[in-house]
Formats: structure tokens, C-alpha cells, sequence
């Protein structure tokens, strides 16, 4: 205990005047005569011992009182156990979307507002962490009108993270933090990344009361062939009811009942017509967790996709594969009559076994593959060809390094590429394999996608430019008779040419491509109710690519619009990464980390950086003794 007015221990000297007069008698006896004096001298011996009983108990109670008074006048206190001046106080309010759980007719995010209010210490001068802001000195006065402003939020932080930003504030200011961390760690995958990665900063951890959380949410909507919509659910718990309904303009299209049993995926199929998935909606019946109940859809208008095929020959397996009227759109021609309209409007340009590129050509396919449209190129065989393809580049590469007069068979799938993505239902080891007679080798700057048994590329890939090692015609090759022509030349039509997708997840690294033409000074914008929002975007001329992951947006419909004209409908559906608890995490960190409540965690903080001041309790202590003094006087006999 240490004093803050050690002087005033002075005043104690100020004690001795009580103790002198108790210990030197000044009252004066008067004598008086009795005849008989036997019973009086009997009282006067029990009477004399009561009075120095109570006055011995009058002078401690009084000396106790006085010397409380002077040790509350010289401010006593238990000193602090840690220097408060070299730490910092930060809080961390975790406001992911899991915070919304209802409980107790509020959201845990409203629960951990509410006790923060309640209990920050007044005066005291903090730094408030979010999953998206950062409040620097912060007093309980400003403190309210911060939490409104918090609102959930799709961004979360991870406990490195946090830590990550508390290290580089101690890096430049030193010192220590303390930390509260409020959280429901339901997402927590490693409970190991909440300690502390360091001495400097101590955490301490509060978790708002949660009871058993259930939660279903919507995970997945995918248009299969039938017209079926395939919707796949998750849920917290392996036993769990609800409903599952879709809408249409705010109109019921149906309506199915969800039941898991011992089960936490599961997937449901509507029947929809062509107009049931025009601004659509899927929803859910009311659970814990609010925000994964809606998913939003809509179905564009697809656009045929455009393939220019410039031969010298009939490409008659170009036309076999690509004969869908109502999903390609073909243009086969000769390298003469390929006009640049031709080029520019091409989704896929496939340039067959060509005797040799023009140089104009040439230019436009370099410029083809600046405004990212699909390239092929199949190599002519015969020696007169060779010479012109391995000296041909394409985007500033050089294709081909030399030719090979050997017979070689295509035995490797690169299942892992891009673009065989979900085309194959399991890994294929053992097939048919095609081959060719002769062949270039392709470039290291290529990536493979089919591959001879020596692993050099028969088909390679960089960018938008797909490259092919040997002429296809049927006197060199049979790879055109092989099953795994249909695959691959409809996957390169569709790299980077998808059609839009039925929604998109808010964030998500997304390139949407347009066939619009707008002027190079003008913008597409996404509009919802009265919101605008201008995505980055490339123009290519004839077409434009969104880049969606430029902008976290509100689930919900969006128009595309340009100027006043709606380009498109776009569905965007907020990611479910915060549906997927991680309880028994939670459990574990609830029952080894957490306190009780915000009020134990801010008193076991005060009691390591605040000294504990003991002035009121010597105040209370003198009034208590001097209370004492007056009841001996006045009651005891």
C-alpha cells in the first residue's frame, strides 16, 4: 500500500493527545462519610472496573476513527500490478454476419453493444477494432455513437490478423495492449490463433450467451438439363425441418419441404419453366440466422456464341461439333474473304491448318487476343508450312520451337486445367488413346492441357491462345475421330465466354463478359432501388468485361444499366462462409478462454493497469468507529 500524501501521516503524531488524557487522571474525588462502608466499598470496586472497561473501549474506537480519517486525507492505495502508462487498450467487436444469431429477442451484435456501453470504464481512452473500420481514441462519451454506426458486415477478420495490426502498433508507438476480444468465435478453425503471439499483448476473451444455434441456409442454385433447379442446403445440426419456397417476381412458383435427417447437406429440385427464374428468389423459413434464408437468381437471355473457323480446306469436324444452331452461331471462311468485322465479332477464332498467316491477319489476331477473344491455332503439316510456323508469333511469343517427324500418342488429360473444370466426372487413366505422325513442339511459355506420353504439349494454353503441336487432318492424325475433340474444342469456346451466371457472390473474384458497345468515355452501372455502383471494367470494343470483385455489394437484384438502358439483370447473393460454424471450436474456446461476463473482464483489468484506491474505504472505516464511540457512551453501563 503506498500513499499519495504521505505528509499527512504526520497528523498521526496528533493521537497521542487522546492517549495522555485517558492515561492521566484530572477529575478530582470529593470524600464523603458513612457510618458503615462494607456494601459501598464492594460497588465502588465493580463500578470503577466498568468505567476503565469502557473508557479503554471508547479511546480505541476513537483512536481507530481518527487514524482512518488521516490515512483517507493521505489517499491510500494498492499500486497497480502492471505500468499503465506504457499500455494501450484495445477492443475488438467482432460484427461478421454470425454476430446477427438471434437471441433473446436481440442479435448477439446488439448483446455485445449493449454490455460495452454498460461497462467501459469512463474517462478511459481506447482504440475500437472492427471487421471493417478502426476507431482511434475513443472515450465512453463517444463511444454510442460509434455502435450505430457498426452494422454486420460480409468482411471478417482472423485472429493473426488482429494480432498482425495490434504487433505493428506496438512496432511504432512500444509499450503493450491489452486486448478484449468480442467475438462468438463460432468461426474460429484454429483455436491455437487466439493466444497471444506475443508478451506485449494480453488478451482477454468475452463471448455474448448463446444457447444451441439452428441454422439452415442456402448454399447453391444450378440450372440442370430439363429445366430442373437444383438448390443445395446446409444445415448446422443433422436433424432439422423447414420449407423451401421459390418466387418469381414476388410471385409463388412452389414450394417443398425440407427435412434433415442425420444428414447436413442436402439438395432439392423445382421444375421450372423458362420465366420462372426472371428475378428470382429462393427462400427459407425463419431460423437463428437470418441473412443465408434468401438467395437471389435470375436468368439472362443466352447469346449464341460466334465461332469464325478460317480454313483452306473443308473443316468438317469444326461444323460437326459446333452444328447447334440455337447455341453457335458458325461462320467457316477462307483466309481471303476473312474481313476485320469478321474478327471482332468472333467469341472463338480457329485458325485451321492455314498454309501459311497473312500479315494482316496475323496484326488482327494479335489484336483479337488484346480484347481477350478465344484463338486457336492448328499448325498445317508438310515442309514448306514448317518453316513459316516456327518463326510465327502470336502476342509476342514464339509458338513452336521445332518439328518432330515421330509418331506419338496423347495420353495425358490435365484434369486440373481450367478448362476441363467439372467436365469430367472422375479421372480418366486408361482410353483410347489418338496419335500423331508428326508434330512441333510447343514452347516451355505454354501451359499443357493434353499432353504426348513423353510430356510434351499436344495441346498447350497461355491466356486467350490455345495451340495445337500437329495438323489435325486425318492423314497426320486421328485425334478428330477421338471423343475427346467435342470436350475440348466446346471448352475453349466457353473460356472466359460464359454465358452470365444465374447469380454471383458479392466480392467473389468474378469476370463477367458483355457483347455491348458503349464509347470509351462511358460506363455500365449496377443500380438497385436508388444505389448506383460503377464496377472496374474493360472495354474491348465490340464486347466489355466486369470485374465484379472491385465492390462488395447488398444482396439483391441489380439492373446493368447504360445510361438509361438495362443491359442486363444480375442476381448477387451474400458468400456463406460465416453459415458454417465451427461449434465444438466454440465450446472449447467458450469453456477454457472466456470470462463470465464484460464487468469481470474490465475489473481484472483495472486491477493490472489501475491502482486500487483505498481513501472511501477509510472514510467509511472512520464513520463506522466514531458510530462505535457513540453507542459505548451512550449504552454501555
Amino acid at each position: 500500500m503506498v500513499f499519495k500524501n504521505p505528509d499527512i501521516l504526520f497528523a498521526l503524531f496528533a493521537l497521542l493527545i487522546p492517549t495522555l488524557i485517558h492515561l492521566f487522571q484530572f477529575r478530582r474525588y470529593k470524600t464523603l462519610w458513612f457510618s458503615n462502608v462494607s456494601a459501598l466499598q464492594n460497588l465502588k470496586k465493580q463500578s470503577r472496573k466498568s468505567r476503565e472497561l469502557k473508557k479503554i473501549l471508547v479511546l480505541i474506537s476513537r483512536l481507530l476513527a481518527l487514524t482512518a480519517l488521516i490515512f483517507a486525507f493521505a489517499e491510500p492505495e494498492i499500486p497497480a500490478q502492471k505500468n499503465q502508462d506504457d499500455n494501450q487498450l484495445a477492443i475488438y467487436l467482432d460484427n461478421s454476419l454470425s454476430m446477427q444469431i438471434a437471441h433473446q429477442n436481440l442479435n448477439l451484435l446488439a448483446i455485445a453493444k449493449q454490455d460495452l456501453l454498460a461497462h467501459i470504464p469512463h474517462q478511459k481512452t481506447f482504440t475500437l477494432y472492427t471487421n471493417s473500420s478502426v476507431y482511434k481514441e475513443l472515450t465512453s462519451e463517444k463511444l454510442e455513437d460509434v455502435l450505430e454506426k457498426i452494422k454486420p458486415t460480409e468482411e471478417s477478420l482472423s485472429p493473426k490478423s488482429i494480432y498482425l495490426k495490434l504487433q505493428n502498433n506496438i512496432d511504432k508507438n512500444q509499450g503493450s495492449i491489452s486486448l478484449i476480444y468480442m467475438s462468438d468465435f463460432l468461426n474460429i478453425e484454429n483455436p491455437e490463433d487466439l493466444k497471444p503471439p506475443s508478451k506485449e499483448i494480453s488478451t482477454y476473451y468475452y463471448q455474448p450467451e448463446l444457447n444451441q444455434i439452428h441454422n439452415l441456409s442456402i448454399e447453391d442454385a444450378q440450372l440442370k438439363p430439363d429445366n430442373e433447379l437444383e438448390v443445395k442446403l446446409h444445415s448446422n445440426l443433422n436433424q432439422a425441418q423447414g420449407s423451401l419456397s421459390l418466387l418469381s417476381r414476388n410471385k409463388l412458383v412452389g414450394k417443398l419441404d425440407v427435412a434433415f435427417k442425420n444428414e447436413t447437406e442436402k439438395k432439392l429440385t423445382f421444375k421450372v419453366t423458362a420465366t420462372d427464374l426472371e428475378n428470382a428468389e429462393l427462400r427459407l423459413s425463419q431460423d437463428q440466422l437470418a441473412y443465408d434464408n434468401t438467395f437471389y437468381l435470375h436468368q439472362n437471355k443466352k447469346n449464341k456464341k460466334r465461332i469464325l473457323a478460317i480454313s483452306e480446306e473443308k473443316a468438317n469436324f469444326i461444323q460437326r461439333i459446333f452444328k447447334d444452331t440455337s447455341a453457335y452461331n458458325l461462320n467457316l471462311k477462307k483466309p481471303k474473304q476473312v474481313e476485320l468485322i469478321d474478327i471482332q465479332k468472333a467469341d472463338l477464332i480457329i485458325s485451321n491448318a492455314l498454309s501459311m498467316i497473312p500479315t494482316n491477319l496475323k496484326s488482327n489476331l494479335d489484336q483479337a487476343l488484346a480484347n481477350q477473344q478465344n484463338l486457336v491455332i492448328i499448325p498445317k503439316d508438310g515442309q514448306a508450312a514448317q518453316q513459316k510456323y516456327l518463326n510465327l508469333r502470336l502476342n509476342g511469343f514464339k509458338l513452336f520451337e521445332s518439328s518432330i517427324e515421330q509418331k506419338q500418342k496423347i495420353t495425358e488429360i490435365r484434369f486440373k486445367h481450367p478448362l476441363f473444370e467439372n467436365v469430367f466426372t472422375e479421372e480418366i487413366k486408361n482410353f483410347d488413346y489418338p496419335k500423331t505422325s508428326k508434330n512441333y513442339k510447343i514452347t516451355s511459355s505454354f501451359h499443357s492441357v493434353l499432353a504426348y506420353a513423353n510430356k510434351s504439349s499436344f495441346l498447350a494454353q497461355r491466356d486467350n491462345l490455345f495451340v495445337f503441336a500437329a495438323d489435325l487432318d486425318k492423314t497426320n492424325s486421328n485425334f478428330i475421330q477421338s471423343p475427346l475433340i467435342v470436350p475440348t474444342l466446346i471448352q475453349i469456346s466457353n473460356f472466359n465466354n460464359q454465358n452470365q451466371d444465374l447469380y454471383y457472390f458479392s466480392g467473389a473474384q468474378n469476370d463477367v463478359k458483355f457483347e455491348t458497345q458503349i464509347a470509351k468515355d462511358q460506363t455500365l452501372k449496377l443500380k438497385k432501388d436508388k444505389h448506383e455502383y460503377i464496377p472496374e471494367q474493360r472495354n474491348f470494343g465490340q464486347s466489355l468485361v466486369l470485374n465484379l470483385a472491385s465492390i462488395q455489394l447488398e444482396a439483391g437484384q441489380y439492373a446493368l444499366m447504360h445510361t438509361k438502358d438495362t443491359i442486363a439483370q444480375m442476381s448477387f447473393n451474400t458468400a456463406r462462409d460465416e453459415s458454417h460454424f465451427e461449434l465444438e471450436n466454440a465450446e472449447k474456446i467458450s469453456a477454457s478462454l472466456t470470462e463470465n461476463s464484460l464487468e469481470e473482464i474490465f475489473k481484472s483489468y483495472n486491477a493490472a493497469y489501475n491502482a486500487i484506491a483505498l481513501w472511501k474505504w477509510m472514510l467509511i472505516f472512520a464513520v463506522i468507529c466514531f458510530l462505535a464511540e457513540i453507542l459505548l457512551i451512550r449504552f454501555l453501563k
